[in-house]
């Protein structure tokens, strides 16, 4: 009886899932008829797009009739029939869809029909020689470490986080150099909020005064001459090139002041170079080695890109998969942006059949038009790309300029001298009066260094330490001003420690390829002074030291070389403790510093702190060098400061 009872529940169970799964076939239905795709099932483009970009075309749904006499709209995506790394004019695609589809039905086709392609512009760097060492630091702020590796994210895009400005087209000329060094300072001024997308900064005047002469007000690069031997100056360069001339406060300029559609017919007078009506100045350009990733992308992460350069071959560029893979050494032809990274792009996903050895892959950001993910604007290229430069630069840069700039260096060649631990190098220049001496220029090629600055003029002298991370240019605000009523003679001497080998630079001469640049040394010369001995150089250095118009002497708040991030609420206990930082800016959002959180942070010599912050007596306990606060008055900050006897300066 049982055994009976237990046989017709079973067949009761069935009975149910049989009718519940006939249910469900008929609420699915299977596919017996499409609706007409009309003008979508032909599609005529331009130029070959990437397949992510030519995707956006296609419907995403499909109005269809299903057998169960209902009409309803699919989702669906899209196949190409062809391989469409395939070097043809037209591709076709079918849908695949979720639903079944009737025995003998023909599925709707588009046809995508490419009427020509986006002309690639000349690519032409000029290699930067000599060229030194860049060793592989880590996860690296320009002043030590900040951001550990696990706290970096597997995947970043900066041009979906919209931080970027929009895609510039150097065609047909040479420009890339120009485009990546530009594109460069412009996403930094975006990622410090210090401009918006907009931003438009001149291309064709960096170029032009690369390969031309500039009115220097003070005289100091007499004799440095520039004679172009190409037929254009829109021709290759590269990023310390770039990096010289902004330095020497020769732009940049608004592109709208000096548009690229000028081209060949730009022809200023020499004045132009520094009379260029934007204040935009660059505070840092520093070099890092691309095997790097942890740093590279930590700068991503803190400039909105780094300016790098690769070999560019179309054949290994992937349309499927937008991406590019050159698997052989080579020199390099072509300089871009590197704007991401996504750890987990696969291996398999690179053109050709040498694949890299290991999956991800950086973003880059190209100059050759077109728009969203493509060749020409961006794509990926591979972790193990074996064209990388092994150097990439990122910049750093500010919204106010110096009034003068003193800079001996009008070639942007170099040479350099091996030095030891603890050399100290000695250059003069002639101050006009009626001027403040506020800031120096210096340009390393040594990693990990530890600078002592002293600049001597006018009965003042005054005394820093600096420590800089990257090979690069920094520039360096004095933390007291020195007033210059008469004409005087400055003196700055820079001594360099933290390394068994010092690479000191110079400005030398070099001749042929697009221009032959001629290197005089009008100042008498840098003077090298080691533990064994002296030697006055027939060289200047690349120092280079900035003033104000009129008289103001006093302590002044530096240019941060750390910036925390602009939402931070809190700084924890012992989060920077013995980081090699010097002046570091913290927002008005922040509300509490925690116990030690600076702690030893022997190069600290100034910060900058919200109106009213809760600060732990033990924040900056063993900062022997910290010597003001920065804060808005009447708050808690200076309440603080006082009762714990550090100096408080008002903003």
């Amino acid at each position: 009886m049982k055994h009976r009872r237990f046989s017709a529940l079973f067949l009761i169970l069935a009975l149910c899932l049989s009718l519940l799964s006939g249910t469900a076939a008929a609420e699915g239905g299977t596919i017996v008829a499409f609706a007409p795709l009309g003008d979508a099932s032909a599609i005529v483009t331009p130029y070959k797009f990437s397949l992510v970009e030519l995707e956006k075309l296609f419907p995403s749904e499909l109005r269809v009739t299903l057998d169960i006499g209902r009409t309803e709209n699919v989702p669906a995506s899209w196949r190409c029939i062809e391989n469409y790394d395939e070097a043809l004019d037209v591709f076709h695609f079918v849908p695949v869809l979720d639903r079944p589809t009737a025995e003998g039905l023909a599925l709707p086709e588009i046809t995508v029909t490419f009427e020509g392609a986006l002309q690639q512009s000349v690519m032409t760097v000029v290699p930067d020689s000599p060229r030194v060492d860049v060793p592989i630091l880590g996860a690296l702020t320009e002043d030590g470490y900040v951001y550990a590796a696990a706290a970096l994210p597997s995947s970043y895009n900066a041009y979906e986080r919209g931080l970027l400005p929009a895609i510039r087209n150097q065609n047909p000329y040479g420009t890339c150099w120009a485009h990546a060094a530009i594109g460069s300072v412009e996403a930094d001024l975006i990622h410090d909020g210090a401009a918006g997308t907009s931003v438009d900064l001149s291309e064709l005047h960096l170029a032009y005064f690369v390969y031309h002469d500039y009115a220097d007000e003070k005289g100091c690069n007499e004799g440095d001459t520039v004679q172009l031997n190409a037929s254009s100056f829109l021709v290759g360069g590269n990023d310390w090139q770039a990096t010289n001339r902004m330095a020497n406060l020769v732009g940049p300029a608004w592109e709208s002041a000096v548009p690229y559609s000028l081209n060949t017919s730009y022809s200023p007078s020499a004045s132009a170079g520094r009379n260029d009506g934007c204040s935009i100045q660059i505070s840092g350009a520093y070099s890092i080695n691309t095997a790097d990733r942890e740093a590279i992308k930590y700068n991503i992460m803190a400039h909105g890109g780094v300016d790098a350069s690769y070999y560019d071959y179309d054949s290994y560029y992937s349309y499927a998969y937008n991406s590019y893979y050159y698997p052989e050494a080579s020199g390099v032809n072509h300089s871009v942006m590197l704007v991401g990274w996504d750890d987990s792009f696969p291996k398999s996903n690179f053109a050709g059949d040498s694949k890299p050895e290991g999956n991800g892959a950086w973003l880059v950001r190209n100059s050759w038009g077109g728009s969203g993910y493509s060749h020409f604007s961006y794509f990926w290229i591979s972790y193990y790309d074996k064209s990388l430069d092994e150097v990439a630069v990122a910049y750093d840069a500010v919204t106010t300029q110096y009034d003068h700039c003193y800079a001996y260096c009008g070639s942007p060649f170099w040479a350099y001298y091996t030095m030891d631990d603890g050399v100290m190098t000695t250059q003069t220049y002639n101050v006009s009066k009626g001027e403040t001496i506020t800031a120096l220029g210096v340009q390393t090629k040594t990693a990990e260094l530890d600078l002592t600055i002293t600049v001597s003029c006018a009965g003042k002298t005054v005394t820093q330490t600096r420590h800089t991370t990257y090979p690069g240019y920094y520039l360096i605000p004095l933390n007291e001003t020195i007033p210059v009523a008469a004409a005087s003679t400055a003196t700055v001497q820079i001594t360099h420690s933290g390394s068994s080998e010092i690479i000191i630079p110079f400005e030398t001469s070099a001749t042929g390829g697009n221009a032959d640049f001629n290197a005089n040394c009008a100042s008498g010369g840098m003077m090298i002074t080691s533990s064994n001995y002296t030697f006055n150089t027939d060289a200047d250095s690349l120092v280079r030291l900035f003033t104000d118009d009129g008289l103001s002497g006093g302590f002044v708040y530096g240019e941060p070389d750390f910036r925390l991030p602009a939402k931070t609420r809190t700084v924890g206990n012992n989060a920077f403790e013995g980081l090699k930082m010097s002046v570091v800016y913290v927002p008005d959002t922040c509300s509490s510093i925690g116990a030690q959180a600076f702690r030893n942070c022997t190069n600290l010599t100034q910060i900058r702190l919200p109106k009213n912050c809760t600060i732990d007596s033990t924040a900056f306990s063993g900062c022997s060098a910290l010597s003001c606060i920065f804060a808005p008055a009447g708050g808690t900050t200076e309440t603080w400061c006082q009762n714990n006897n550090i100096p408080f300066t008002a903003e």
